[in-house]
């Protein structure tokens, strides 16, 4: 099911057999024959990203040429037969994956927009630069990649406060080299510090400092105003 705001319905009756559709494949229409049914939908959690109803929304922007509308999907499941209340529970919990989705309203809604309430601190966490650090003949790490990778955004958090957003703090992904737990490897590092380890766990295991620790390190003590 695809709910839409924000586009006249001459539009939305074309926009039913070209974008939310296959003609070839769908049956589509205003409205669904659930009759002897019993019926639920889903949808997805605010803030979780539906794709299909964006993909919907840039399509029918490019056929207006105007405004982006406003498309929520849901699925809608009829239920045939006699079904109890445990069993309808039941299928409920099958089909519904309480992580990114939730029950649907079967009616219609009243509007598509979502007031979310403004927070009124921010926090920036996880954000680093992995490379595949190769110490020089000196056994030195000149990672200016990742300074520079890092420079950018402390640069663009002193924009967002002098926009006015409560920018509470930022953790800078990582101090020290670890293993990546998504591929288990050492080989892309993202710390300030480096491991003398490889993938095979073979190493003297030493930590040295890169040249980001020593350019982080003023950042820190100038509170993001030294970035040179």
């Amino acid at each position: 099911r695809y709910d839409a705001e924000g586009m006249e319905k001459e539009l939305f009756d074309y926009a039913i057999k070209t974008v939310f559709s296959e003609p070839q494949m769908d049956v589509a229409g205003g409205e669904i024959n659930t009759e002897g049914a019993t019926v639920f939908g889903t949808e997805y959690l605010p803030g979780q990203f539906d794709q299909r109803a964006d993909s919907a929304a840039q399509c029918i922007q490019m056929l207006s040429k105007g405004e982006r509308p406003v498309i929520r999907t849901a699925k809608i499941y009829a239920v045939y037969g006699k079904v109890s209340k445990q069993e309808l529970e039941t299928i409920k919990r099958y089909v519904i994956n309480p992580v990114e989705s939730r029950e649907a309203e079967i009616s219609l809604p009243e509007t598509l927009k979502i007031n979310h309430p403004v927070p009124q601190e921010v926090e920036t966490a996880e954000n680093g630069y992995g490379a595949v650090d190769v110490p020089d003949a000196d056994g030195k790490i000149h990672d200016v990649y990742r300074i520079d990778y890092l420079r950018e955004h402390v640069l663009q958090m002193r924009e967002a406060i002098r926009d006015g957003v409560p920018l509470k703090g930022y953790l800078m992904w990582t101090p020290i080299d670890i293993v990546s737990c998504s591929s288990a490897e050492m080989k892309k590092r993202y710390g300030l510090i480096y491991v003398d380890l490889d993938d095979e766990g073979n190493g003297s295991r030493a930590r040295s400092r890169k040249d980001s620790f020593y350019w982080y390190k003023k950042v820190i003590a100038s509170n993001g105003r030294e970035l040179a």
